[in-house]
């Protein structure tokens, strides 16, 4: 019928069945300590997941497949945290549309490696921070997110404060476009011209 096959993946959420398995690590919203049923974006297991997907995809379709959408995160297709826009669709578990997700240990690792990269010394760190932290491993997600947290300028009193912030904001930032990146490459390598 001249009719195209366009894929369109729901890669970020697991199976059913993978819930609870130790190979599944899960956004983990920093306000309440409770997990999505998204796949963390700061598990280097997930883009392993991905590549499993979109392999076994590529080896039973192969090129019957006309065009795909990559995969990023977000339940339409976007680069975006978790957001609770599908939940008619599948159980996201614990998910709302605002919040931050970085609450898991691969989570807080990535942002201590971060800190570590930027700063090079926890010295230095401290003088910017204004904090007495010992080492990198000491570094944390801004305590000041609780429930119904707003950014605005009031809630940091002091140029530490808001440097300590806009540290934490530019790594979150950047975590979803490095990851949107990353997993657009692995759709890439089985899907090169779709």
């Amino acid at each position: 019928a001249g009719l195209e096959y366009v894929v369109y993946v729901w890669a970020h959420l697991p199976p059913a069945w993978m819930l609870g398995s130790k190979d599944f690590t899960p956004m983990r919203c920093v306000e309440h300590k409770r997990d999505s049923n998204y796949f963390s974006i700061f598990d280097p297991r997930t883009l392993e997941h991905y590549d499993t997907f979109y392999r076994e995809l590529h080896s039973h379709f192969g090129e019957k497949i006309d065009a795909i959408y990559a995969c990023i995160l977000g339940p339409y297709g976007e680069g975006n945290y978790p957001l609770n826009a599908s939940a008619w669709v599948i159980n996201l578990g614990h998910c709302h549309d605002e919040g931050y997700w970085c609450a898991d240990p691969y989570a807080v690792n990535a942002f201590q490696d971060a800190m570590r990269g930027k700063y090079k010394d926890i010295a230095v760190l401290n003088s910017a921070w204004a904090t007495s932290l010992r080492s990198f491993e000491e570094v944390a997600i801004p305590a000041e997110i609780v429930e119904g947290f707003k950014p605005s300028p009031a809630a940091w009193k002091t140029a530490h404060d808001r440097r300590r912030w806009l540290d934490f904001i530019t790594w979150y930032h950047q975590a979803i476009i490095d990851f949107a990146e990353r997993a657009i490459q692995v759709t890439l390598k089985y899907y090169p011209k779709h």
